[in-house]
């Protein structure tokens, strides 16, 4: 009963601002905004629940007897080892959609780790061998390799229907490849004896179930994703944790580096429309930066993640830390699933036409060294150690600007730093 008061109040207060911004994303690409989709009232019948396997740590199904058929949906991989961008410190942002270059001020820039990158005049690169000025690495120019970018299509079914690539969040990580090894301590959250992987498996499973009763062609992805993975939509699943047992709600994030923002937009606020109406759950807005660089969407430094043109989301259904969340999301799986399935048909059936939709942006802002020696700090405020030292006509990406200071990429470094705005000028760099 206790449930039914908090949806009577995120009813009345919390709905009409997702539906809002839907209608004025689609009338921005031109189009009237339809209808949102309708929510179905039917109770999907329950499938397995997964359950740890003690003999190998890995998620499996137990079926009772007897038991309906379940869909046929063929994980994708693990594939062949990949490198994967891990997401950077957890910065809480202002809105649901934070800006492309945000990032706090305030805190020291770590290494992101296990990325991809092949220098542009060695693919062998010797760190510790680079020469050295006061102590900081004279590091050269380097350029990620970059997946070849598919060709636009109606569809990418392999019959011309929409392909729907779904991730079980944390699903087989300890499978990943050694390349990806920083990643398999990421077995996510728990709350109340409740396993986030075993959450979002039992979704997962439920949303390809939907889908593919709609005709679409479904993957569903493990961890690991393929190189340079294409379809219509790629929406990752996921349950939240958190210390404060108050903290509620759902959230949707996109990559920061998108190079298909208003695409990626379109699909978010379609998810949170439909979501937030199926379930009742209110938003939460501590949108982090591990959600907006989450390593199975940014494709600006790993090849092993969904590609430039491929829509891509992440949504945290609910924190299972939160007593009314964990059991909504553990006692109404259908609903839950179903918001999230109808949201991306809604997007797949609002697109615009072919020769209308977003192509993806070959490049993204970036910065030249206008002086030989220039120092690299890992703080902003000018006392942070010096982490390398760049020469003239260098171009690297640069992510924002905070006070006398450009944030930027070190690709041979695997590394983010500030370069002071005195020694670069603004420029563009390949994406």
């Amino acid at each position: 009963m206790k449930y039914v008061s908090y949806l009577k109040l995120v009813n009345r207060f919390g709905r009409g601002l997702p539906v809002l911004l839907l209608a004025l994303l689609l009338a921005g690409c031109g189009q009237a905004a339809p209808t949102p989709p309708v929510v179905s009232s039917k109770i999907l019948r329950p499938t397995p629940t997964p359950v740890l396997d003690n003999s190998s740590g890995v998620s499996s199904i137990e079926t009772p007897t007897p038991a309906p058929a379940q869909p046929t949906v063929t994980p994708l991989g693990p594939p062949s080892p990949a490198s994967v961008l891990v997401a950077g410190p957890t910065l809480p942002t202002d809105s649901g959609l934070p800006d492309p270059l945000e990032i706090d001020p305030g805190l020291s820039v770590d290494s992101r780790g296990g990325g991809n990158f092949t220098a542009s005049n060695s693919t062998d690169l010797n760190i510790d061998a680079l020469p050295r000025l006061d102590n900081s690495k004279l590091v050269p120019s380097a350029i990620p390799a970059q997946p070849n970018v598919p060709a636009l299509k109606a569809n990418f079914g392999a019959k011309g229907q929409p392909k729907i690539g779904v991730q079980a969040g944390h699903w087989l990580i300890e499978a990943v490849p050694d390349e990806l090894a920083r990643l398999r301590t990421q077995t996510g959250g728990s709350g109340g004896g409740v396993r986030e992987v075993d959450v979002t498996l039992d979704l997962a499973r439920r949303v390809a179930k939907l889908l593919q009763d709609k005709g679409y062609e479904v993957d569903l992805l493990p961890a690991t994703v393929p190189i340079g993975y294409t379809a219509d939509a790629f929406v990752s699943i996921h349950a939240d944790a958190s210390t404060d047992s108050g903290a509620s709600g759902f959230k949707l994030a996109r990559s920061r580096f998108s190079a298909i923002p208003r695409t990626d937009d379109a699909l978010l606020s379609s998810l949170y429309a439909s979501y937030g109406g199926a379930t009742g759950m209110g938003r939460s807005e501590s949108i982090t930066s591990n959600m907006t660089g989450y390593y199975a969407f940014n494709n600006r430094h790993d090849k092993y993640a969904a590609s430039k043109i491929t829509p891509a989301v992440i949504i945290e259904t609910g924190y299972l830390t939160n007593d009314l969340d964990r059991l909504y999301l553990t006692g109404h799986q259908a609903q839950v699933a179903a918001g999230i399935a109808n949201g991306i048909t809604f997007f797949i059936d609002n697109r615009p036409a072919l020769d209308q939709r977003e192509k993806a942006a070959t490049t993204m802002p970036g910065v030249e060294i206008l002086q030989d020696n220039t120092p690299v700090f890992d703080k902003s405020d000018g006392t942070g150690a010096k982490i390398a030292q760049l020469e003239k006509g260098q171009r690297l990406e640069s992510y924002a600007t905070r006070g006398d200071y450009y944030l930027v990429w070190l690709p041979a470094l695997n590394h983010s730093g500030f370069v002071p705005r005195a020694s670069a000028t603004p420029t563009t760099v390949p994406r």
